[in-house]
């Protein structure tokens, strides 16, 4: 066993004993098609401003590599009897501030969304899969006493890659050289359906019809199932382009019981913080089926519907960088040089690139793609 490392046994708080219960509404909203009159922009004058904020200097190094910063006096000494998680580490002789630079740089690196609290020393994370889990740091006592203890614990979700992260984060804090991380694409994750098979034929209908059955059971754990299940299959790594597609066409259908559904809990939510981020899947949802379906199959009505909801979450960036993420991810399927949707979107896509840059890796390159494309 590493030295750095503490053998105790884990402990969980139990922060999420209580079960969450929602009810997804029926849809007022739908993708339904609505006759709006076109407006325009020079688009010339839109390639010069995207490639002027593409190009603008990025952030001082010491900004990029953290943006947690933790002095001695705000960590407590680990409390007796507290059983640490067993991959927690010891750190000796370095101080906090430089520790915590170093987690907070791996965090953005890895796309990791986070929420620091300096007065306890902890920060609260989760990953592009939503697995949770929280990072606290302590001072040792006893033989520990000359240094720091990092801890890491899962609190909800679970993903293949997740004792990855975790490690990285670790290692990291301690000082060590790690692989620079990279942002997962679909060389990563095999295909769950190979849609290339001659007597395959996809059932975009037939699919949804197992979702709208979850959705309309009470209680949470159905629908954060459906969510689940629709997320993967409107996922072109996991389920491949002919697949996505047909349950992305069926989706987008005016009168589609399950995409409308999912387009009413993002067009109504009422901004409270959601314990398991069931909004944050139906965003999700949303930006895969946009980026599946061609142009003319997204109505002038849905873009006016979703203009608001995705500034919103542009300009909220800090607070949330996976509904972040995916806003870009929508902004980059609605955006056309021939109209004025660059210049509503500007600002907002400028304030995401700041937090991209300094703390979600993920965030500035989705950003970086909407401005590309008013280049193009």
């Amino acid at each position: 066993m590493d030295d750095n490392n503490i053998d105790f046994s884990s402990m969980h708080d139990g922060d999420y004993d209580e079960e969450v219960y929602r009810r997804i509404g029926v849809a007022a909203p739908s993708f339904g098609a609505t006759t709006f009159e076109p407006s325009s922009l020079d688009p010339e004058a839109q390639s010069t401003q995207a490639n002027k904020i593409l190009h603008q200097a990025s952030p001082p190094e010491a900004f990029r590599n953290g943006v947690w910063s933790v002095t001695d006096d705000q960590i407590s000494e680990l409390p007796d009897l507290y059983q640490l998680d067993p991959s927690a580490v010891f750190i000796p002789d370095e101080s906090p501030e430089q520790i915590t630079a170093r987690i907070s740089g791996e965090l953005r690196d890895r796309s990791i969304e986070a929420e620091f609290d300096q007065e306890h020393a902890k920060a609260t994370c989760t990953t592009t899969e939503g697995v949770e889990f929280r990072i606290k740091l302590y001072r040792g006592r006893g033989k520990f006493s000359n240094g720091t203890i990092v801890e890491v614990q899962r609190r909800f979700g679970t993903a293949a890659n997740f004792h990855a992260d975790t490690s990285a984060i670790l290692d990291r804090a301690r000082g060590k050289q790690i692989a620079k991380a990279t942002l997962r694409s679909a060389k990563d994750v095999l295909p769950l359906v190979a849609d290339q098979e001659d007597d395959y034929q996809p059932d975009g209908s037939s699919s949804l019809k197992m979702v709208a059955k979850m959705l309309n059971q009470p209680g949470y754990d159905s629908h954060f199932l459906a969510l689940q299940t629709l997320s993967s299959l409107t996922d072109v790594q996991k389920m491949g382009t002919t697949t996505v597609k047909s349950v992305a066409k069926e989706l987008i259908k005016e009168n589609n019981e399950v995409g409308n559904k999912i387009l009413s809990m993002i067009l109504n939510s009422k901004g409270e913080d959601e314990t398991f981020k069931l909004r944050t899947l139906a965003m999700t949802i949303l930006g895969n089926t946009l980026q599946a379906v061609s142009k003319e199959e997204i109505s002038d009505s849905l873009r006016e519907q979703l203009q608001p909801v995705l500034l919103r979450e542009l300009r909220a960036a800090h607070k949330n960088q996976r509904n972040a993420v995916q806003a870009a991810k929508c902004v980059e399927s609605l955006l056309t040089v021939e109209d004025s949707s660059f210049a509503d979107y500007d600002e907002a896509l400028k304030i995401a690139m700041e937090v991209g840059r300094s703390r979600h890796l993920a965030l500035e390159r989705q950003v970086e793609k909407c401005f590309k494309k008013i280049q193009a």
